[in-house]
């Protein structure tokens, strides 16, 4: 089944007159650029280790797929494929 896109979704919106205005939230990568410029390194690396540890709580492993990507020979598989043996 597709999945459907992911928008950012507001939590307010301001009516007027002849339009509907929303306040949408800033996106990591905006974070991410906007404390590089300030040369905030460490947030940096917070900010990607929260959004990191983000996408692996959502992440959904089927099995096989993760039987077949170790059975694969590739020098940088190995030391992944020893610690889930």
């Amino acid at each position: 089944m597709a999945q459907r896109p992911t928008f950012p979704r507001s939590h307010l919106l301001i009516l007027g007159p002849n339009s509907i205005k929303s306040l949408l939230p800033i996106t990591p990568i905006s974070q991410a650029e906007t404390l590089l410029e300030t040369h905030r390194i460490e947030d940096v690396i917070q900010l990607a280790d929260q959004q990191r540890k983000k996408v692996q709580s959502r992440l959904v492993l089927d099995p096989n797929e993760v039987c077949f990507i170790l059975s694969l020979p590739h020098p940088s598989l190995r030391s992944v494929s020893n610690s889930f043996r």
